[in-house]
């Protein structure tokens, strides 16, 4: 009787935020030990958001000097991935991208992991 039903399978939960996440995404790697302790010091949403920011920054940061870009563990402690950015940056998706707020949100954007899948193939 139970011989034809098909289980269930749950989607692919989406992954959590992970500071090797963060290191792909961000353009300065200096510092790993600092920025790795300032990541874990994040709360969950805000590990999210960071990400979220991290790319929304790179395109300005990878345009200056690499020494007018904060270290790591100074853009993450600093709360910069809040910041706004100093003059629109076009060309990317996530130039005019809103995260929901940390409430709505479920996991990390699909934005985000996009663009971080495209990055990781560059490397």
């Amino acid at each position: 009787m139970l011989a034809n039903v098909v289980p269930i399978t749950p989607p692919d939960a989406a992954p959590e935020p992970d500071f090797e996440m963060f290191w792909t995404i961000y353009c300065r790697h200096e510092a790993k030990k600092d920025g790795a302790k300032a990541w874990n010091a994040l709360s969950a949403s805000d590990k999210v958001d960071c990400l979220i920011g991290a790319l929304r920054w790179r395109k300005d940061y990878l345009s200056r000097d690499r020494h007018h870009v904060p270290l790591p563990g100074s853009f993450i402690r600093g709360e910069r991935f809040y910041d706004e950015l100093p003059a629109p940056v076009n060309g990317s998706v996530l130039d005019t991208f809103k995260p929901l707020p940390a409430k709505d949100r479920r996991g990390i954007p699909p934005e985000v992991l996009a663009e971080l899948q495209r990055l990781r193939g560059k490397l």
